[in-house]
């Protein structure tokens, strides 16, 4: 028996095999302990390999769009450039797919579609939209994502796992260390601040003191994130496509607002007199994520958050720092009034930033 794209591992009860005369295939987004059982092999599938990515991809893009016309010249694409788009995607099928069908449809060479990617003035969904439908599956990658977010938000206290996505998306994908995002400055967002920085009514005290700690397994019930531990480094990796299309759903004025938690729960960890070196180095790539992310959101009539300067001064890194220490003096600066920033526990938000607010 196969039983594919299980949303509910509830549904299957009573399915599986009660002895060894039957098999039964389950394809499911989830990691719940359910399938932790006797007699079930888990098999985790990731991403594509880069051979498989950087093949899927030229295999695409060599058919023949339009075989009725008989021999003409194809559009060719360098390889080098069709593993830097591979690489951009993050070897993400679903993404690959989609890519593929809107550089298809509309005969846009691989460099510019990249340019288009790195910018984040432009929606995800527009560069991966609908219309350019994946192999045999009817969702992108956005509203795959959005339903998965929205089981995850039945699975922890209300408006929780979200809130901790949104912090998420801020930071590096490739480890963020579980500290930054149970201490007390996430709990804050989560405990309110984020409806706040909304201009929505925050009712302290709503939520548990675990909330963190739940919301973040809900997302990695539903592989939206990995949360590893306790085995090893205490760290969570997300796609950078998650990250992406999270923050192309965040509102303009609530943009500030998670910067500045976001900052504010890297400082918390980075303060500590006991932060390890594996800790550090992890705060120093998150810091820099935060900075390209961020914009001017991090700047208040003091200046620069005290978080971002760190990241223009990692270690091992030559030549002076790139950004943090650039802009030592917040009144230097062109642009919107500064506003205070908030301190990490208040439910005020920060002010908002450049044009566009990304």
């Amino acid at each position: 028996m196969v039983l594919d794209d299980v949303d509910d591992l509830g549904e299957v009860a009573g399915l599986w095999p009660a002895g060894d005369a039957g098999r039964t295939l389950v394809t499911t987004r989830r990691r719940d302990a359910t399938l932790l059982r006797p007699g079930v092999r888990v098999i985790g599938v990731g991403v594509f390999t880069v051979d498989e990515a950087t093949g899927y991809l030229a295999d695409r893009l060599s058919l023949d769009p339009d075989p009725a016309a008989g021999t003409h010249e194809l559009l060719t694409h360098r390889p080098e450039d069709v593993a830097a788009l591979t690489a951009v995607l993050g070897r993400f099928p679903l993404a690959l797919s989609q890519a593929a069908a809107f550089l298809i449809d509309t005969g846009m060479d691989l460099p510019s579609y990249q340019s288009l990617l790195a910018d984040e003035r432009e929606s995800l969904a527009g560069l991966l939209p609908s219309s350019s439908p994946a192999d045999e599956h009817g969702g992108t990658v956005t509203s795959t994502l959005q339903l998965a977010l929205v089981r995850a938000e039945s699975l922890a206290p209300p408006g929780a796992a979200r809130a901790m996505l949104e912090l998420i998306s801020m930071l590096a994908p490739d480890g963020i260390p579980e500290a930054v995002l149970l201490g007390p400055a996430a709990r804050a967002w989560l405990g309110g601040d984020h409806l706040a920085s909304r201009g929505e009514h925050a009712e302290r005290g709503s939520l548990p003191s675990r909330s963190n700690l739940l919301a973040l397994r809900a997302l990695h019930r539903l592989s939206l994130v990995t949360h590893r531990g306790p085995s090893g480094p205490a760290v969570v990796e997300v796609h950078s496509l998650v990250q992406r299309a999270v923050r192309d759903g965040v509102p303009v004025h609530h943009r500030a607002g998670i910067a500045t938690a976001a900052a504010d729960a890297l400082e918390e960890v980075w303060s500590a007199p006991d932060c390890a070196p594996e800790t550090t180095t992890a705060l120093y790539r998150c810091a820099e994520a935060l900075l390209a992310h961020a914009d001017d959101h991090l700047w208040c009539d003091g200046g620069m958050h005290p978080a971002a300067p760190q990241a223009g001064a990692a270690p091992g890194r030559p030549g002076p720092p790139r950004r943090g220490t650039d802009h030592d003096d917040g009144a230097r600066r062109p642009g919107p009034a500064a506003t205070p920033r908030r301190t990490s526990g208040s439910a005020g938000a920060a002010g908002s930033g450049g044009p566009g607010g990304r």
